[in-house]
């Protein structure tokens, strides 16, 4: 007999668990370790360091920074500012999204 099992994760996880099948012709039971690790979404952004050198106080200058979704699922995201005096400085056009899954 064939039976198929379905994995449906919560979360980026590493999940174990073990299954028994009672048996008519035996009084132990058969046991089965299961495992499994639920991955979340993949995002990268198109820079990691960026130096925006000397700016005049009174002058304001725009970068641009990308952020990708790399893997198989949409990704959700939230910018968290920087809570010091100098976080407040920076703003951003968009300070939440979903990326979805790329077409290939």
């Amino acid at each position: 007999m064939t039976c198929c099992v379905t994995f449906r994760p919560q979360g980026p996880y590493q999940y174990s668990c073990t299954a028994f099948c009672n048996t008519t012709c035996s009084q132990d039971r058969l046991s089965l370790n299961l495992s499994g690790k639920g991955k979340g979404p993949q995002a990268q952004l198109s820079i990691t360091e960026m130096d925006i050198g000397d700016i005049f106080v009174t002058s304001q200058k725009s970068f641009e920074v990308g952020i990708e979704n790399i893997g198989e699922i949409d990704c959700h995201w939230k910018l968290i500012p920087y809570e010091t005096p100098f976080g407040a400085k920076f703003s951003f056009s968009k300070s939440e999204g979903t990326l979805g899954v790329r077409e290939s």
